[in-house]
């Protein structure tokens, strides 16, 4: 088998296929046209609920080649870039059901084994993809109204996921809350789609930005809301590495540079995010030190710079870039908004 085709069978279609093998003996010379074929269903872990058949693609003929049971509603399959590794979801309506799984694939023998499960916490998981590095499962889930985000192991398994939850309602009477149904990258990997049916949108995401890796969301003893981000062991600020390292000022200036180009040549969703201008605006009234005529100038100055609709780190300056090794990331993104890169300039 040369390959490996992946498709989403309605309950109905499945229950059509009788008396299911356990295990059947595989295709033997591998043919150009011979592929195999992933049929997942919805069904009770105890039934073989994922089948791989093979398939001829010149002659539309195929023939079961194994089923695989200990899945349970794994309706929606993928496979990494070298599909050894297969996710299912496990398709619940109630979060406390629903899952993830990953499942060798061995292709040598034609044969699935579950190896690694994790609770998804959103219910009606119906969509999932890998992200092009193929280091993180991506879920968009219906009735959960949100996407959740799996890292990977080296060996394919899944790490405790996060969730992005989305709220409010569309424009029409059956819409009435977030139902994520599926999830894309754009053919360039540069920004991540998740359409939702309920809020009648598609919600955007660039990627690709030098930041550090988020974690869990944590709720503080006073009810406040935050992201926990993982901690970088070895890391440098650009401020630390100048000092450290001045014979090296210039790489470190290029270099920082560079991270401050692909931020500002960064279009974001302007209804999610801040106004720059609007922030500088609203900052200056709250300032006692000016004079009204001055404010009126830098009122003026503010309002008059062109608007864009670029990514503004918000407290640009050598000591909130770090890197370590070869990997560079912007933090303390608290002041993340939109607007004219100058402003972000103006604080180097």
């Amino acid at each position: 088998m040369n390959s490996l085709i992946k498709i989403l069978v309605p309950a109905l279609a499945m229950a059509a296929c009788t008396n299911p093998v356990s295990q059947t003996q595989t295709q033997t010379a591998p043919d150009e046209n011979e592929f195999y074929l992933l049929l997942g269903s919805y069904n009770t872990p105890d039934q073989e609920t994922i089948q791989l058949y093979s398939f001829n693609q010149e002659n539309g003929s195929f023939s079961k080649v194994s089923g695989t049971k200990g899945v349970a509603n794994p309706t929606f399959l993928c496979t990494n870039a070298d599909e050894t590794v297969v996710y299912s979801v496990g398709e619940y309506d109630e979060p406390e059901k629903a899952n993830m799984n990953a499942l060798h694939f061995n292709k040598e023998n034609g044969t699935l084994e579950l190896f690694s499960t994790k609770s998804n916490n959103a219910g009606a998981p119906c969509n999932i993809i890998l992200n092009p590095e193929g280091d993180y499962l991506l879920c968009a889930n219906y009735w959960g109204g949100s996407m959740t985000y799996y890292p990977l192991a080296e060996d394919g398994s899944l790490q405790n996921p996060s969730e992005i939850k989305y709220e409010g309602s569309g424009p029409h009477a059956n819409q009435t809350q977030p139902h994520a149904h599926a999830v894309n990258f754009t053919p360039d990997n540069k920004y991540l789609l998740i359409n939702d049916l309920g809020l009648d949108c598609i919600h955007v995401y660039p990627l690709n930005q030098p930041t550090p890796e988020p974690g869990d969301y944590v709720v503080t003893e006073d009810g406040r809301y935050g992201i926990r981000f993982k901690r970088i062991v070895g890391k440098k600020s650009y401020s630390r590495a100048t000092g450290d390292d001045p014979e090296n000022v210039a790489r470190y200036a290029s270099e920082f540079a560079g991270m401050c180009l692909q931020l500002h040549s960064t279009h974001v969703d302007t209804s999610a995010f801040e106004n720059v201008k609007h922030r500088y605006l609203r900052l200056l009234e709250e300032n006692p030190f000016f004079t009204p005529s001055e404010m009126d100038k830098i009122g003026k100055f503010i309002s008059d710079t062109p608007d864009e609709d670029t990514a503004i780190h918000g407290d640009l300056q050598y000591s909130n870039a770090i890197f370590v090794g070869d990997k560079r990331y912007f933090i303390d993104l608290g002041d993340f908004c939109y607007g004219n890169h100058l402003f972000d300039v103006g604080m180097v």
